[in-house]
């Protein structure tokens, strides 16, 4: 089967200049006789060359990394949660800044049940008063009690992390 240039340009045109462009950037990257000036420079060639829905869609999938280095850098120095706020809200806006807040205090909520859980986990194992089948039935009923099937599953990897580092 053979395409007419018009059919082929239709259906890989986007795709070509997708893959032209992620190779100029790189061969640029991978050149480690240009300085980060010289690099920086060649990048804003490519990017000025290149389709404009590409550039973009590159740099929308760089900003969750952005953000996050830029996240860590605040929370190293010290800032408040009010400084991250307006960091993500200038970065991504504010519904996406709100969510990113509820993200994280859902995960700092995880990270208190895992933690409480490993501490009493590792008060029953501590205990040599019960026998190991005592020992696995308790930690079996602080898994059920506190956490679903799905957590559960999770709790696996957080146990043996724990374990590892006794």
């Amino acid at each position: 089967l053979h395409l007419s240039p018009e059919v082929y340009e239709a259906f890989y045109a986007d795709e070509e200049a997708y893959d032209s462009y992620s190779l100029a950037r790189m061969e640029v990257s991978a050149n480690q006789s240009l300085t980060e000036e010289e690099k920086r420079a060649r990048f804003s060639e490519i990017d000025a060359q290149a389709p404009q829905g590409i550039v973009e869609s590159r740099r929308e999938s760089q900003i969750t990394d952005i953000l996050k280095e830029k996240t860590q850098a605040l929370k190293t120095s010290g800032a408040s949660q009010e400084d991250i706020k307006a960091l993500r809200s200038d970065m991504l806006g504010e519904e996406a800044a709100e969510r990113f807040e509820v993200l994280d205090q859902e995960r700092a909520d995880w990270a208190k049940r895992i933690d409480d859980y490993l501490q009493k986990r590792q008060t029953i194992l501590s205990n040599d008063g019960l026998s190991e089948v005592s020992k696995q039935e308790q930690i079996q009923m602080l898994r059920q009690n506190g956490f679903d099937s799905r957590e559960q599953i999770r709790l696996g990897v957080y146990e043996r992390k724990a374990d590892a580092v006794k």
